[in-house]
């Protein structure tokens, strides 16, 4: 008897192998829908200031750590205590600025400059040196316009305030009030810069977001902080505008 080469195998097999092909093809489109969700890279998210962000490194509870909670992203945190804006370049808070492809670099400052660089007396020299009057010129917007050239978006988070209650520095305010007057008016006039304000974080009389001595934030303060950042990460809006009008 001769046996041909070309048998079939029997239907119940054929059908098993019908199957394992459907369910091998099945899994190769399902793989490949996968693909681009599972290559999804996080944000990469910078951070460079002074204490706003600094504060509260002990207990692992600053700004980026919080925020870090709040969203999927990856994060560097470079911001250090007492840091001025200084000169820019190599200098200062904008020296914590670290190559890389950051889709955010959220900053905050000018503060220790006011504070130490004129005392909060007559700051109008060192202000217009930060930033001038139209938002046009001074060192922030330089240096801001440097980071959104490589790409990156920037936020500039606003200082807190102590509403309802006395600050040890009441003579900052209304130069700091200037300060973040004129950074809006540059986020107002630039692509890709957007400002954050603190004016309204903390309720009338409320002590709980700021640490003991009512300068820098508490954990909660933070926290709070780090939320408002989130919220404005997650749906940038055209630059808030701050309601401590002052310009000196």
């Amino acid at each position: 008897m001769i046996l041909s080469k070309n048998c079939q195998a029997p239907p119940q097999r054929a059908t098993k192998l019908r199957l394992f092909r459907f369910l091998q093809f099945f899994a190769s489109i399902l793989f490949l829908l996968a693909t681009p969700l599972l290559a999804e890279e996080k944000p990469k998210i910078l951070f460079i200031g002074d204490s706003i962000f600094a504060w509260n490194a002990l207990s692992g509870n600053t700004v980026a750590r919080n925020l870090e909670r709040l969203i999927d992203a990856e994060i560097t945190d470079n911001s250090v205590s007492a840091m001025p804006i200084g000169s820019g370049g190599n200098e200062g808070i904008f020296a914590q600025t670290q190559l890389g492809e950051w889709d955010w670099i959220v900053v905050n400052g000018g503060g220790n400059d006011i504070l130490r660089g004129c005392k909060c007396g007559d700051c109008r020299a060192t202000l217009n040196r930060l930033i001038n009057v139209n938002g046009t010129g001074g060192i922030i917007k330089t240096e801001l316009q440097k980071l959104t050239r490589r790409g990156s978006k920037v936020l500039f988070v606003g200082y807190l305030r102590t509403n309802g209650f006395a600050s040890p520095i009441p003579q900052c305010g209304r130069w700091i009030n200037a300060l973040e007057e004129r950074v809006i008016g540059l986020s107002a006039s630039t692509e890709g810069i957007f400002f954050m304000s603190n004016t309204e974080l903390v309720p009338t009389g409320d002590r709980s977001f700021h640490d003991f001595d009512r300068i820098h934030p508490s954990r909660k303060g933070s926290k709070a902080i780090a939320a408002g950042i989130a919220d404005v990460l997650e749906h940038p809006n055209p630059p808030a505008v701050s309601k401590n009008r002052a310009s000196p």
